[in-house]
């Protein structure tokens, strides 16, 4: 009993340390919640019962299950509020409401009759679905074009994207030893992304109040992307388990996913029109591109995880350790609008870097704690914390670069709480649990300036707008229900 309140203190202590004192890293790889057992332990199961997720977080646990399994998990609502403050200019917020009804995991475990230190598992997944859809407009009187006339001033902004990632595949498992499992998997990872982004700024005399001297005039800005493209990759993980009397460990490895296929269609306009002051920025322009079948992909990077599990001398209690480490990726085109998959002749003319997109990531280090109770014979408690830090790394400094070519997406800190029950009946488990997921990004710099608005901006080339400062703050608040079941036969 000493031992358990000793590991209970540390636990305790772990859990409030990095609560509280963790530092954000400016994307994210552990938004992945699969609705099982593991998903209420926050994911802090690569040391142990990791159950039918081990595929996922750790092939070599495949060998813990012991009946051939079926299981289905469904997330059944997932309601998420987001917040952009500042987003659009000084006091200008954008915000988000989405609820969501979607699948999870599908999984079918098997152990060999002739040898049963092999087992197999087969399983369907959706690792991650993120659907975001903003827009905002503002209207307001300004002389910002011909100070002597009252004008009107009109802004508008809209960002939308629809990105999912589906994982197919299979693993297996043996053990070498009673103490000792190796496994491994592989996956064929299927990604889609839709992203659309339109800024539109007029600026125009108000007819009524226009004097007869004065030809009517409107002064035009606008930049307009859609990107629609999809990314088939191959990856695959390598697993090991070692129990020791109370104590589990465990180290997985999930190797650097390698690209089969994929491409994208990609449209970007940039215009201007009637902008008054230095000739070389106020001359009317109208530049756009168009390419079909272009280069695309997006990587994932090299991990390791590394895991621990005690479970208390009384078996009523057990306590949960994970960290993950996942390494860099170097600076590279997630669309390269330079080259194109399709023969040559697809189009009428060569495309350039202007319709490229460009993505970096450092290293980073989530951490998961979980805690399982036995409460009733057939019933269980699960509780779990986790760290998701975004690796994404800023590559312009220029704003119109950065919105060009980086994917107007806010990196933030997230965290998440967990808490469920776990009911056995006979060789089927059910489950039903919910997540609260808080994350935040301070002093971003905003998607446009509707304000404080100059004719023109030399030092960026920015026009009817004004300069784009770095204090956007990003709220995002997420709460969901879990449900699963799991059949043993």
């Amino acid at each position: 009993m000493a031992t358990e309140n000793k590991i209970r203190i540390l636990f305790i202590s772990a859990f409030l340390s990095i609560s509280l004192f963790s530092a954000g890293q400016p994307e994210n790889y552990w938004s992945v919640s699969f609705n099982t057992n593991a998903s209420l332990l926050s994911g802090a199961v690569v040391g142990g019962n990791s159950g039918i997720t081990s595929i996922y977080y750790n092939p070599a646990g495949i060998s813990e299950i012991e009946d051939k399994q079926f299981a289905l998990n469904a997330n059944l609502f997932s309601l998420e509020y987001s917040n952009y403050t500042n987003a659009v200019g000084e006091g200008a917020d954008v915000s988000d409401l989405a609820f969501r009804v979607q699948p999870r995991f599908i999984s079918y475990l098997y152990r060999l009759k002739k040898d049963t230190t092999i087992s197999l598992q087969f399983a369907i997944l959706n690792r991650n679905i993120n659907k975001n859809d903003m827009y905002k407009s503002v209207d307001y009187p300004t002389n910002l074009i011909n100070e002597g006339i009252n004008e009107n001033y009109f802004g508008n902004f809209d960002l939308s994207s629809d990105y999912s990632d589906y994982w197919g595949g299979a693993g297996a498992s043996m053990e070498i030893s009673p103490k000792f499992v190796i496994g491994a998997s592989l996956f064929i990872s299927v990604k889609n992304l839709t992203y659309i982004k339109n800024i539109g700024i007029a600026v125009n005399p108000l007819p009524d109040q226009l004097p007869d001297t004065v030809s009517y005039y409107e002064s035009l800005w606008s930049t307009y992307q859609k990107l629609v493209m999809y990314d088939v990759r191959i990856l695959g993980k390598i697993g090991f388990r070692y129990n020791a009397g109370n104590w589990g460990y465990g180290l997985n490895i999930t190797l650097p996913s390698a690209r089969l296929f994929g491409n994208g269609d990609v449209k970007k306009i940039i215009a201007q029109s009637n902008i008054p002051g230095d000739d070389i920025i106020s001359d009317d322009f109208n530049y756009h591109e168009i390419g079909n079948y272009m280069l695309a992909q997006f990587k994932d990077p090299l991990s390791v995880s590394f895991g621990i599990l005690y479970t208390a001398p009384s078996g009523r209690t057990k306590y949960y350790f994970t960290t993950e480490f996942f390494n860099k990726i170097n600076k590279y085109k997630t669309v390269d609008g330079t080259i194109c998959v399709s023969p040559k002749d697809a189009y009428p003319k060569p495309t350039t870097d202007f319709l490229s997109y460009y993505y970096s990531a450092r290293s980073v280090v989530n951490i998961a704690l979980g805690y399982q109770i036995k409460m009733t014979e057939n019933t269980e408690g699960l509780f779990g914390f986790r760290t998701n830090f975004s690796p994404r790394e800023k590559i312009f400094e220029d704003p119109e670069m950065q919105g060009l070519l980086e994917l107007s997406t806010v990196p933030t800190t997230n965290y998440y709480i967990t808490a469920g029950s776990l009911f056995k009946y006979k060789k089927t488990t059910f489950l039903v649990g919910v997540q609260f997921a808080y994350g935040y990004n301070n002093d971003y710099i905003q998607f446009v300036n509707f304000y404080d608005a100059i004719p023109s901006d030399p030092d960026t080339g920015l026009s009817i707008q004004g300069k784009r400062h770095n204090n956007m703050n990003y709220t995002i608040i997420d709460l969901s229900l879990f449900l699963g079941f799991s059949l043993g036969f």
